[in-house]
């Protein structure tokens, strides 16, 4: 009498769990690669969201925040503002306060060693290389700005802001 045949050959065992391997690598490398294009477009709209915030800003004001060690728009670190109101950035502290932008975005990525970071300059003729400091007094107000972003697939470019190097860039319309 034959015993019918029960189970799986060692054989066959092993091809199915390279099978399973691949496949799980695949999704592995998949869902990494889309959890950091997930925060690359967080961090652009966050800073669209920003450049909007400072649109309006120079709407009211006729310049922008300057990032002065005095009265900053800084994004990060000690002394970074919560929020943009109508006071960051400038030197009239007696009108009434208008908030342009109720908190300030804060990169995904916890602990990154670069997060956002903004620069205010005079003018866009100034803009990058020479770029003069503007601190928003009668004859030094800030007429351009920079916001900065360290994307994860790298987009190629190289800026410097605060001796750390970023790879997204907005400027004003």
């Amino acid at each position: 009498m034959k015993l019918p045949k029960n189970g799986f050959t060692l054989v066959e065992i092993l091809i199915a769990i390279s099978i399973i391997s691949i496949v799980f690598g695949i999704v592995l490398t998949s869902a990494a690669a889309i959890q950091r294009n997930g925060r690359d477009t967080q961090r652009k709209a966050d800073l669209a969201s920003l450049q909007s915030a400072l649109q309006q800003y120079y709407a009211d004001q006729n310049f922008y925040p300057d990032d002065d060690a005095n009265t900053p728009l800084k994004l990060s670190g000690a002394g970074a503002i919560t929020s943009l109101t109508s006071r960051v950035g400038n030197p009239d502290q007696t009108q009434p306060i208008k908030t342009y932008l109720s908190s300030i975005p804060k990169d995904p990525t916890s602990g990154t060693a670069t997060p956002y970071c903004y620069k205010a300059y005079s003018s866009v003729a100034d803009f990058p290389a020479n770029a003069t400091p503007c601190d928003n007094a009668s004859t030094a107000k800030c007429f351009y700005y920079a916001v900065y972003a360290k994307l994860e697939n790298s987009t190629g470019n190289s800026y410097t802001c605060n001796s750390q190097t970023y790879n997204y860039q907005i400027t004003p319309n």
